[in-house]
């Protein structure tokens, strides 16, 4: 399935459908230069008179879709009863939209509905135009229409491009400029179907074409969607914790994504747009850099950082609003979810195992560590934890990590009390004990390896300052220390290190750098949601 991904894949549109039947016959005869858009909207009315998603009602999207096909069925004088139905429909349900949830509306409604009323209107379809809530959508519309700079609209490549069937007295020779590459506008079937219809663009009519016999009759929201629909479909594998097994797809899959990056502007939905939108944008940033697309590797940004490997302001500045809505880009995502972890196994050991050591760390600290009875009951808990994590990893991965554990365990354990504080080893302690849980680590001979001790080393010098509270966790020292850390995670060093054991050593700095910003409290809560609560 993600090998056939291609351009994306969307499910047909009821209200793009209608404005792609809305096109008359380019030869002059008065039919419909896509019958089969019309036929669509026949096929495809629900029990209940509207069009849309039937699994899910959304009094914008469903008023929306309706009204559109009332409209393009009425300009045909096609299905008198399905017409009648959908109208009977808008009537009962308009007064909906005074309680609908506004975070729900289609994008763009106040700015297109209005214009299909007024479409209705002109085709005296039995709609009640002066109802109070309609009048008010078409109040709010007006004072967007004042807001809005007109000689932006046809300057510059803006999301109103993807809504053009809503606007009046376009320019149409300034924005035929704008057009993208396919012929499209911004990726959108209603706005290049009123592009059409007012233009006559021959480039817009072949996009039509190819879209509505790709989608055999019917048309989607927007097309292609290709950057999009590989970008969200290896996040949600991610947090689904299986994206392990998908790794071959998703180089392929990032690789398109890479070939058409923007570095100007950006990416969005569509390839080769003129335009980019921040989340596109900023879910390429963030898979491409943990995917070790080296070149994209400077926009792992922290606080105060200088992007050397970005040649564009603009990516800096999403790199950098995505730090300021973060405590630090470098914290863990408040969805829960860990940056480029390849197994869900390994998520919930990080979060017990960070549990663990903090529970850990509040013992040994406080005075009651120097009575025998309070060390015998923790040495007690940590058996058993490590016996849990033993059972757990070979029930998963048939693999007996039993003696590694505790191997590793009991020598930072015997580091306590020596001058050496334990503390500046228990970033690798972390490390090899989620290494060993996900399976990374075969055997020990790996920590003899030259490439892990530098990283290692680095991690845990990292890990001390942030936890000693020595330092500000955005003090210079910090920062390129950290630099240095992302390098060698980034880097194909050594073939005895794969990467998402590598992966490992930084996302374990990244949870001390955001143990740094944070109360314990708050800290304790976020653990809580990770192990107790599902991602959604």
């Amino acid at each position: 399935m993600l090998n056939s991904l291609k351009d994306g894949i969307s499910s047909v549109s009821p209200y793009d459908t209608a404005w792609v039947a809305l096109i008359r016959d380019t030869n002059g005869s008065d039919k419909p230069q896509f019958p089969s858009c019309l036929q669509w909207i026949v096929d495809n009315q629900l029990c209940d008179g509207s069009w849309g998603e039937e699994s899910i009602f959304c009094i914008y999207d469903r008023l929306l879709n309706t009204l559109a096909c009332v409209v393009a069925l009425t300009t045909w004088n096609t299905a008198p009863e399905m017409r009648n139905k959908g109208a009977l429909f808008i009537k009962e349900n308009i007064c909906k939209i005074e309680t609908g949830n506004v975070e729900n509306m289609t994008c763009g409604f106040e700015i297109v509905f209005p214009a299909l009323l007024e479409k209705a209107q002109h085709l005296d379809i039995d709609i009640p135009y002066d109802a109070p809530v309609l009048k008010n959508i078409c109040a709010r519309r007006e004072m967007k229409f004042k807001r809005i700079p007109k000689d932006l609209v046809h300057t510059i490549p803006t999301t109103l491009l993807f809504s053009l069937e809503g606007f009046r007295d376009l320019d149409w020779k300034r924005l035929l400029r704008l057009q993208m590459p396919d012929g499209s506008f911004l990726t959108s079937i209603a706005s290049t179907a009123f592009a059409f219809m007012e233009t006559n663009d021959q480039n817009c009519l072949k996009y039509l074409q190819r879209v509505v016999h790709k989608y055999n009759g019917g048309a989607p929201h927007s097309y292609p969607v290709d950057m999009q629909a590989r970008l969200w479909a290896i996040d949600r594998l991610q947090r689904l914790g299986i994206s392990y097994y998908f790794e071959e797809e998703f180089k392929d899959m990032l690789d398109h994504v890479q070939r058409y990056w923007n570095q100007e502007i950006g990416i969005f939905s569509g390839r080769n747009s003129n335009y980019c939108d921040i989340d596109d944008s900023c879910m390429a940033i963030r898979l491409l850099r943990y995917d070790m697309h080296w070149e994209f590797h400077g926009m792992l940004a922290y606080p105060g950082w200088k992007l050397g490997h970005t040649s564009s302001n603009m990516v800096e500045q999403m790199t950098f609003g995505l730090a300021r809505r973060y405590t630090g880009e470098i914290g863990l995502e408040m969805d829960y979810s860990r940056e480029g972890e390849s197994d869900g196994k390994r998520q919930v050991v990080e979060s017990e195992v960070e549990m663990f050591r903090h529970m850990m760390r509040r013992f040994i600290d406080a005075p009651v560590w120097s009575r025998n009875e309070t060390r015998q009951m923790l040495l007690n808990n940590l058996l058993q934890f490590l016996h849990q994590l033993s059972e757990e990893t070979y029930e998963t991965l048939s693999k007996d990590i039993h003696l590694q554990l505790h191997s590793a365990w009991g020598t930072w354990l015997m580091s306590i009390g020596e001058e050496k504080s334990a503390g500046q080893e228990e970033a690798e302690l972390l490390v090899r004990t989620i290494n060993l849980c996900g399976g990374l680590m075969v055997d020990d001979d790996i920590l003899s390896n030259i490439d892990y001790k530098n990283i290692s080393n680095i991690t845990n010098k990292v890990c001390f300052k942030l936890q000693s509270g020595k330092v500000s966790p955005r003090t210079n020292e910090i920062e390129s220390n950290m630099k240095e850390l992302v390098k060698l995670v980034l880097e194909n060093s050594s073939c005895c290190i794969n990467k998402d054991m590598k992966k490992t050593f930084l996302t374990v700095a990244k949870s001390f750098y955001y143990s740094a910003h944070v109360t314990e409290e708050v800290l304790n809560f976020h653990i809580s949601k990770v192990l107790f609560e599902p991602v959604e």
